[in-house]
C-alpha cells in the first residue's frame, strides 16, 4: 500500500518475530534482507486503508471487506508462505489464527446485514496476510462493522511467565468498517450539449444547435460526429445516524464531516481523507496544474489555474502521457498537514476504488460530491417501438421509433481535444488519444463487481451470476459491444453490457426507390430500408453514477409509413420517392428512455421507476435541384449560363456516379453543351461553391444515342454541369432528369434579364442575429445545403460515395512501450499499440545494462489499449525493452 507505517509492539510483525523464529532460522536465503522502511511522519501517511472511507453499494449486493497487514518484510512473507503450506504444523508456533468480524452498528431497518457463511477467511495477498468476509442486505442503511484478528501460540520454548503470557489471546489487529447500502434513484435523463444538430459539428455544420434534433445519419461513417450522446445520472439514498435521509454523491462531503476518522491523532480535520477522486464534470480539462509534478509530468499546453494555495491541487490527468495519472493528497485541506505528490498511478489505472488497490487512490485535493464512490448501477436505454412495424405495408402510418443505440466512449468524450460541441475528442481511427494533458476524469473502465479484479485483496462490491435472475451482466461470457469475448469482468466504460435481441432490428426493404443504378454499385438493394441497429441496451454507469448512450439517427426509416401519410412523396410513375414534399422534411422521431435496474438481484419494492422521456425528431438533408450561374461578366458573356446539378442524399452525402440529363425544352437541345473541366481545357473546377470537376459524358441511359438530350456522370460531390448559351434574350427552361430514380428538376433562366445574380436553391443564407461564420440553409420546401455542407461530410481521410466509405489502412505500430517500477516493488513491462486491429504480435528484445539483448520473446497483446505484460519476466538484469510489431 501506499505509505504504510510499522505497528507496535503488540502488532503482527512483533509476534510473528517471536512465534516462528525456527521457521526463519530454516529460510537462510531471507536472512539478510532488511525490513521495510519506517514513514518518517507516521500517521499522516497517505494509505486509504488508515481511514475508514465507506464502502457502498445498493442494496441486494454484497460487500466483502478486507484487511491486510500490508507492512510485512519478504522474510515475513516467506515464513508465512510456508506456514500455509505445511497447514499447523508443529514448527509454526501459531495455534490458529482467529477471525471474528460483527456489526456493530445499523442504522436501516431489520437487524441489519449478515455474514455470509463460508466468506470469512485468512488468505495471503500480494505482500500481506489478510482477512475478508462478505456481508450482504436488501435493506438500505449504514452498517458499522468490526474485524478483529487474534492468535494463540504454543510449542515455544520460553519461561513459564513468558510462555503464558503467549499462550493468551491477543489482539493482533482490530479495524472497523463502514460499510453503506442504498436505495437507488428514478435515474435523470439529460442530452449532453454535444454532436447532433449542432452548429459547431464538422459533419453538419448548417446545425440548427436544437439538441432534440438530428440530420439522418450515414451509416458507412461510424465516426460521424451527429451522433447525439444521453447521459442518465443515478444516485442514492439511505438512512444515515444522526443525519437522516442522506442522498448521495451530494452528500459525500457532509457524510465525510460527521463520520470520517484517521489514525493519525494530529489530523483535526479528517474528512479530507475522503478526498478518493477528481471532477467528473466533462469540462473539468480546463483545469490544468501539478503543484508537484517535478520531472513526472510535462508542460501543460492550457493555461495553469490551479495552484497549491486554491482549493483544486492537481488536475488528475495523463500529465506524462499514456495512462498514468497524477494525483495529489492532502491529509486535512488547508491545514496542519503539508499536501504530498503521490506521483502517477500504474498504466491503464482501473477502477473503482478500493482501499486494498492503491493505483484507484486518485485524490485531487479536495472534498467533493465528485468523491463519493458510486457503485455501478445497470441503466437500460430504450427507443420506443414502432407501433405498425408488423402491420401490412399498406396500414403502416407510424414514423416513430428511428435510430439505434451505440457505445459512448469514455476516453474519447473526456479527451481534451474534443472541440466544444463535438461528442468525441480526437480522431476516428485513434479515440483513445492518451498525448500528455489529453486525458482526464478517470477511471476508463472498472471490474464489476469490484472483487473481479484479479489481486487476491480486491474488496467492494461482491457477487456470482444469477441463477434465477441475471446477476451481473459483466462476465458473464454473453459478450458486449467493445468484449465480444466477455470472459473476465473489468467493463469499459460505456461499453454495451448486453443487447436485447427482441429489440434490435434488422433493415428490410421499403416500397421507397433510393436509385435503380444501386446494383452495379455494389449496394445490397435499391429501395430505402427501414431501421436497423440495437433499440434496447444495457449499460452500466460510473464511479460519479454516470451511464452515457450515443443515439444514432441511421439512414433507415419508415418509408412506407412516410408514402402512406404523405401521398406527395410518391407520385412518380418511374418508381421514384421524391423526398424534397417531405413534410418539414422530417424523416421520424424517437422517444427515449432509462430505467435503472438494481444490479446483483431483485430486491423487495423492485426496481425504480423509468426517466423522462426525450423526444428527438430526424430531419432529411435530401436534395436534387438546379443551379445557374453566370459564364462571366461582360456583356459578351451576358449569352451565356452554367447550370449545375447537385445531388445529396437524406444524410447529406452525395449522389456519387449517377446519370444527370439535361434538356432545353424552349429549343430542344440547341445551345446546350457539356461542361466538364479538365487540365488541358482550362475550364473552371468550381463554379460558384460547386467543384464540377470529375463529371463524365455518358449516353442517354433511356434513349441511347437516338435522345437529344445532354447526358452526364455526377462526381464523388454529387455534381455535374452544362453550359447554357442564348442571344436572343428569351427565357429558356432547363430541365435535368435525375434518372436513377426519374426525378425531374427544372429551372428557367431570363436571358433577357439585366442581371446575372445567380439562381441557387441551396445557397447558403444568413439568418438575421446568427453567429458569425455558421450558414444557414435557404430551404424553400426543401433542404439543399451549399456544396460547403457536403465536402465538410467528406473531411479528413474519408472520400463519400453513393456506395461505400473508403478508408487508408494505417498499419498497427507501437505507441510506447516503458518498464515500470510499482510502488509495491514489482517490475512489468507496459506496452500500447495503436491501429485498428483487435490484436497483435509483437517481438519484445529485453535490453541488459551493457546495452546487448538479453533475451527476445513474443506476445500477442491488445491494440488501442494499455497492457501490462506481467508474462514477461523482467530480472534485475533487464535495463529496458525494444518492442516491435511483427503482424502490422
Amino acid at each position: 500500500m501506499l505509505g504504510a507505517r510499522r505497528r507496535g509492539p503488540l502488532g503482527l510483525v512483533a509476534l510473528l518475530f517471536v512465534g516462528i523464529a525456527c521457521l526463519l532460522a530454516s529460510t537462510p536465503s531471507w536472512a539478510g534482507q532488511a525490513a521495510s522502511p519506517v514513514n518518517p511522519t507516521p500517521g499522516s501517511s497517505p494509505n486509504p486503508t488508515s481511514t475508514n472511507v465507506p464502502y457502498l453499494a445498493w442494496k441486494g449486493e454484497n460487500i466483502r471487506v478486507v484487511k491486510c497487514s500490508d507492512d510485512l518484510t519478504d522474510r515475513e512473507m516467506a515464513a508465512l508462505r510456508s506456514a500455509f503450506r505445511e497447514q499447523g504444523a508443529p514448527a509454526i508456533g501459531l495455534t490458529g489464527l482467529s477471525l471474528s468480524i460483527v456489526v456493530e452498528d445499523w442504522s436501516g431497518a431489520g437487524s441489519g446485514p449478515r455474514l455470509l457463511d463460508g466468506t470469512r477467511e485468512f488468505f495471503l495477498g500480494n505482500r500481506a496476510l489478510c482477512a475478508r468476509g462478505t456481508f450482504t442486505s436488501t435493506q438500505a442503511g449504514l452498517a458499522r462493522i468490526k474485524m478483529a484478528v487474534g492468535v494463540g501460540t504454543w510449542n515455544i520454548d520460553l519461561t513459564g511467565d513468558e510462555r503464558a503470557a503467549l499462550v493468551m489471546k491477543l489482539a493482533l489487529l482490530q479495524h472497523q468498517f463502514l460499510a453503506g447500502w442504498m436505495n437507488m434513484s428514478d435515474p435523470q435523463l439529460t442530452e449532453l450539449p454535444l454532436g447532433g444538430d449542432g452548429p459547431n459539428s464538422v459533419g453538419n455544420p448548417l446545425g440548427s444547435g436544437m439538441l432534440n434534433t438530428f440530420f439522418a445519419d450515414n451509416v458507412y461513417r461510424p465516426d460521424s460526429g451527429n451522433q447525439g450522446v444521453l447521459q442518465a445520472k443515478v444516485t442514492g439514498s439511505m438512512p444515515v445516524d444522526g443525519m437522516g435521509t442522506i442522498t448521495l454523491p451530494d452528500a459525500w462531503p457532509a457524510f465525510a464531516a460527521k463520520f470520517a476518522t484517521d489514525a493519525n491523532p494530529n489530523n483535526e480535520n479528517p474528512s479530507n481523507r475522503w478526498d478518493i477522486h477528481d471532477q467528473s464534470d466533462i469540462g473539468s480539462f480546463a483545469t490544468e496544474g501539478h503543484p508537484f509534478a517535478g520531472v513526472n509530468c510535462t508542460t501543460p499546453a492550457r493555461p495553469v489555474n490551479v495552484t497549491v494555495a486554491g482549493p483544486i491541487l492537481d488536475a488528475v490527468d495523463n500529465c506524462a502521457g499514456g495512462q498514468a495519472f497524477s494525483r495529489v493528497f492532502d491529509a486535512d485541506g488547508p491545514g496542519a498537514i503539508a499536501p504530498v505528490w503521490l506521483g502517477l498511478t500504474a498504466e491503464d489505472t482501473v477502477g473503482p476504488f478500493d482501499p486494498q488497490r492503491d493505483e484507484t487512490f486518485l485524490p485531487d485535493g479536495q472534498l467533493t460530491a465528485d468523491d463519493a464512490p458510486m457503485p455501478a448501477a445497470r441503466v437500460d436505454f430504450t427507443i420506443a417501438q414502432n407501433k405498425d412495424m408488423l402491420k401490412p405495408i399498406a396500414d403502416q402510418k407510424d414514423t416513430g421509433g428511428v435510430g439505434s443505440l451505440r457505445k459512448t466512449d469514455k476516453h474519447s468524450l473526456y479527451s481534451a481535444d474534443r472541440a466544444a460541441n463535438a461528442n468525441a475528442g480526437s480522431s476516428y481511427l485513434n479515440p483513445h488519444n492518451d498525448d500528455p494533458h489529453n486525458l482526464y476524469a478517470p477511471f476508463y473502465s472498472a471490474y464489476i463487481p469490484a472483487t473481479g479484479a484479479p489481486e487476491a485483496e480486491a474488496s467492494g462490491t461482491d457477487g456470482l451470476p444469477g441463477n434465477d435472475f441475471t446477476g451481473y451482466l459483466v462476465g458473464d461470457r454473453q459478450g458486449g459491444e467493445g468484449d465480444t469475448a466477455d470472459r473476465d469482468f473489468r467493463y469499459d466504460y460505456w461499453d454495451i453490457a448486453h443487447e436485447f435481441t427482441g429489440r434490435t432490428l434488422n433493415a428490410v426493404e421499403t416500397q421507397c426507390l433510393r436509385r435503380n443504378d444501386e446494383a452495379r454499385l455494389e449496394r445490397l438493394t435499391a429501395m430505402r430500408q427501414t431501421p436497423e441497429g440495437a433499440q434496447k441496451v444495457a449499460i452500466y454507469t460510473d464511479e460519479h453514477g454516470v451511464g452515457d448512450v450515443n443515439f444514432e439517427p441511421g439512414s433507415g426509416f419508415w418509408f412506407n409509413a412516410l408514402m402512406n401519410t404523405q401521398p406527395g412523396l410518391d407520385n412518380n410513375a418511374n418508381g421514384g420517392c421524391d423526398l424534397k414534399y417531405l413534410k418539414d422534411n422530417v424523416l421520424g422521431t424517437a422517444d427515449i428512455t432509462a430505467d435503472a435496474r438494481y444490479p446483483n438481484q431483485p430486491v423487495n419494492g423492485g426496481d425504480p421507476a423509468g426517466s423522462a422521456t426525450i423526444h428527438k425528431t430526424v430531419k432529411s438533408l435530401f436534395a436534387k435541384y438546379l443551379a445557374v450561374y453566370p459564364k462571366g461578366s461582360t456583356p459578351d458573356l451576358r449569352n451565356a449560363r452554367i447550370v449545375v446539378a447537385h445531388a445529396q442524399d437524406i444524410d447529406g452525402s452525395p449522389f456519387a456516379r449517377e446519370v444527370v440529363c439535361f434538356v432545353n425544352t424552349t429549343k430542344g437541345n440547341d445551345g446546350v453543351t457539356p461542361f466538364i473541366p479538365t487540365d488541358q481545357n482550362h475550364k473552371a473546377k468550381v463554379i460558384g461553391p460547386y467543384d464540377v470537376s470529375g463529371t463524365s459524358a455518358v449516353d442517354d441511359p433511356d434513349n441511347l444515342r437516338n435522345s437529344q438530350r445532354i447526358c452526364l456522370r455526377t462526381n464523388d460531390y454529387g455534381n455535374a454541369a452544362v453550359e447554357v448559351q442564348e442571344s436572343q434574350g428569351n427565357e429558356i427552361n432547363i430541365i435535368g432528369d435525375f434518372t436513377a430514380e426519374g426525378i425531374l428538376r427544372d429551372v428557367k433562366i431570363p436571358f433577357g434579364s439585366p442581371s446575372l445574380d445567380p439562381i441557387d436553391p441551396g445557397a447558403p443564407t444568413r439568418t438575421p442575429g446568427a453567429t458569425p461564420g455558421v450558414l444557414q440553409a435557404n430551404t424553400p420546401g426543401n433542404t439543399t445545403p451549399s456544396q460547403q455542407t457536403v465536402r465538410a461530410l467528406a473531411a479528413g481521410n474519408v472520400q463519400v460515395s453513393s456506395s461505400r466509405v473508403r478508408r487508408s489502412a494505417p498499419r498497427t505500430s507501437v505507441r510506447f512501450a516503458r518498464v515500470v517500477n510499482s510502488a509495491k516493488g514489482t517490475r512489468y513491462l507496459s506496452v500500447r499499440l495503436k491501429g485498428t486491429k483487435r490484436t497483435a504480435t509483437v517481438r519484445i528484445q529485453l535490453m541488459g545494462y551493457n546495452g546487448k539483448v538479453v533475451r527476445t520473446v513474443t506476445r500477442t497483446v491488445a491494440v488501442g489499449r494499455t497492457v501490462s505484460l506481467r508474462n514477461v519476466r523482467l530480472g534485475a538484469n533487464i535495463r529496458s525493452a525494444r518492442v516491435a510489431v511483427v503482424n502490422r
